[in-house]
């Protein structure tokens, strides 16, 4: 493992945002879902149009999906901690991304290697 001043800069950049995403910030992962429907009662506006709307949060717990009721005074809560998780994927994302271009320009870097090792050979032998 190469010392952080050894990466380049928007490694260690995303690396940073990374770090301050996990750290500093709740976060969820899943999706908001909005459902509107009719409670059942007769005398109720929803009879005539007007759904009962509620929030659910879809998430994956243990292999299974679920959806979680979410009641309306965390809502906002909820919305802003899906949207950190939202953020803290991306910067995952992108840091894969710089480590696969790392990773393949080592591999280049060692062909590269190969290549000259056995022109080398061949320029020796007799």
């Amino acid at each position: 493992m190469s010392p952080r001043s050894q990466r380049p800069a928007p490694e260690r950049h995303a690396r940073s945002r990374l770090a301050q995403l996990v750290t500093q910030e709740p976060f969820l992962r899943g999706s908001l879902v909005e459902r509107a429907r009719p409670c059942g009662k007769p005398t109720c506006r929803c009879r005539h149009g007007q759904l009962h709307r509620s929030l659910y949060l879809a998430v994956r717990h243990h292999d299974h999906r679920a959806l979680l009721y979410i009641p309306r005074a965390l809502e906002e809560t909820v919305r802003q901690w899906v949207q950190n998780g939202r953020r803290l994927r991306e910067q995952l994302e992108a840091l894969n991304q710089h480590q696969l271009a790392h990773l393949l320009q080592r591999k280049h870097q060692l062909a590269e290697q190969r290549t000259k090792t056995k022109t080398e050979r061949l320029d020796r032998s007799p």
